[in-house]
């Protein structure tokens, strides 16, 4: 009962996250699905599950905008997120609060001296990873983040995101990254299909959505290096890997990378021994491999 108690309190505590409006929305969800047991349908549960995210990611409501929801977050500031049942706040507890890619940053820090670091942001999804190395750098470094996202909703999210933040420097392209000049398609039938699994896959027909080539990012911006190469790219990187010496050609220009592997493709040993063959040196940091050039980390 103690329990019980407590778990209430830390509920009526958590309220303050939220407006008067849909503090009545959410007392009136709970006593329907925790006291008498009913199922909440539509708006009920949508207003339940956004105040759940609210309580575990320690961010408060500001306003309604649209689909969106503006929070705060008192360590990183204001963002938009689409309204639940979005992925938006995965992805926000993925960054802001595990983490995923702060030995990421701090392994950036230790290779890359300059002042500015160039960053290919692969798979951006609504530009966390972004915002999130803003904020590891700020001060210190400028970031200039090349976001690659194939989903259009997502980048339209990520520009906002950025605006409200006050980030500058920023570059978009709506493109899947891939291993060949093609059209590309969007298949959302991988993982649980929300935002932040869109996979592309090669389409026979002419789209409105190209592949991008690393080497033709590196052209297209005048970067004769990458200092950081970010891909989650839910499955293509096994197109970016699939030969060993297209993978060097754009990896003897990276520094410092992080990718996520998907097991589903059965890749992750041949992707880490072309790494390793290029002179990184791997670890892994949560779901996701870090990595740096070994003459980098020496010579920092």
């Amino acid at each position: 009962m103690n329990n019980y108690l407590q778990i209430i309190a830390m509920k009526l505590f958590d309220l303050k996250r939220i407006p008067a409006s849909m503090r009545i929305q959410v007392i009136a969800a709970y006593f329907k699905n925790k006291l008498l047991g009913t199922k909440l349908i539509g708006k009920e549960e949508e207003v339940i599950t956004y105040f759940r995210y609210l309580s575990k990611l320690k961010i408060s409501h500001k306003k309604t905008v649209g689909n969106y929801f503006l929070v705060e977050s008192p360590d990183y500031g204001q963002f938009y997120l689409r309204k639940p049942f979005s992925s938006d706040y995965k992805v926000f507890k993925q960054i802001f609060r595990d983490k995923e890619y702060l030995e990421f940053a701090q392994l950036i820090d230790a290779s890359c001296p300059d002042d500015t670091i160039s960053m290919i942001d692969g798979g951006a999804n609504i530009g966390l990873t972004t915002i999130y190395m803003h904020h590891f750098f700020k001060g210190k470094k400028k970031i200039k983040s090349i976001l690659v996202e194939p989903f259009k909703e997502n980048i339209e999210s990520a520009k906002l995101n950025m605006n409200i933040q006050g980030i500058d420097g920023v570059s978009y392209e709506i493109a899947g990254l891939y291993n060949k000049k093609c059209f590309l398609k969007i298949e959302r039938s991988y993982g649980d299909g929300m935002e932040w699994a869109i996979q592309v896959v090669e389409s026979p027909e002419q789209t409105d959505l190209p592949s991008l080539e690393i080497s033709e990012i590196l052209d297209k911006y005048q970067l004769r290096t990458l200092d950081a190469l970010k891909l989650d790219i839910e499955g293509a990187e096994r197109f970016l890997f699939e030969d060993e010496t297209y993978a060097s050609n754009f990896l003897k220009k990276v520094k410092v990378f992080a990718i996520e592997l998907h097991k589903e493709y059965f890749i992750e040993d041949k992707v880490l021994d072309i790494l390793r063959r290029n002179n990184f040196e791997i670890k892994k940091y949560q779901h996701t491999y870090i990595g740096s050039k070994k003459s980098a980390v020496t010579s920092a």
